[in-house]
């Protein structure tokens, strides 16, 4: 398996950018890339023609799905705004007769109080 993702670059991209896209340093994404790459293909100071670029499969280019952690690396709960919703649908066929139940139920935070959470 590859350790590496393929990023196409783009007209107006620069080295600078498309290591902000991905949350590295510029440094950092052109030794990542020259260490994958032909020797053809190595970027000395900035970009010039390459096509495209190695980057680390760790990188993330989707910042809303970048898990960001508290204090001494823990995930910290914020509940506030969260509300969940959850449903269920029963099928009960008898014969050519067909009928169906839906359940629906919401899960919201209202408050926190003493280190406790309050949800409804």
């Amino acid at each position: 398996m590859q350790k590496y993702n393929i990023h196409t670059v783009q007209k107006e991209e620069t080295l600078k950018s498309i290591a902000a896209l991905y949350g590295l340093d510029k440094d950092a994404l052109k030794h990542f890339h020259n260490n994958h790459c032909a020797v053809k293909d190595m970027i000395l100071i900035n970009l010039n023609g390459q096509k495209e670029l190695f980057v680390p499969r760790t990188a993330v280019a989707d910042k809303n799905s970048l898990v960001k952690f508290g204090k001494g690396n823990r995930l910290t709960l914020q509940p506030e705004n969260a509300l969940r919703k959850y449903s269920v649908v029963i099928t009960i066929e008898k014969g050519e007769v067909r009928n169906e139940l839906k359940y629906e139920t919401s899960v919201r935070w209202l408050k926190t109080e003493k280190g406790q959470l309050f949800l409804r």
